[in-house]
């Protein structure tokens, strides 16, 4: 079945608009977005989610000195939503 372009933009929007969004200083991560069930990176243009995080660990790597070396070291492959 597929699902009208409409209603994907619509779902992305209101899953947003609920979350705690932190731009964060890196060459390839924009933003990493916050909710209890995911957490949403903008990753060179593109949004990836990732489900099973904490919230000390979203706080650690908006936090971290290097946002694209705490993905590569600590996210890459871990919390899949699929």
């Amino acid at each position: 079945m597929k699902i009208p372009l409409l209603l994907v933009a619509l779902l992305a929007f209101s899953t947003a608009a609920h979350a705690e969004c932190v731009a964060v200083s890196s060459s390839w991560i924009s933003k990493i977005c916050y909710t209890p069930s995911r957490v949403t990176a903008v990753m060179n243009g593109k949004n990836y989610d990732f489900c099973g995080i904490s919230r000390a660990t979203f706080d650690a790597w908006a936090r971290a000195p290097s946002p694209g070396g705490y993905y590569s070291d600590n996210i890459k492959g871990r919390y899949s939503c699929y």
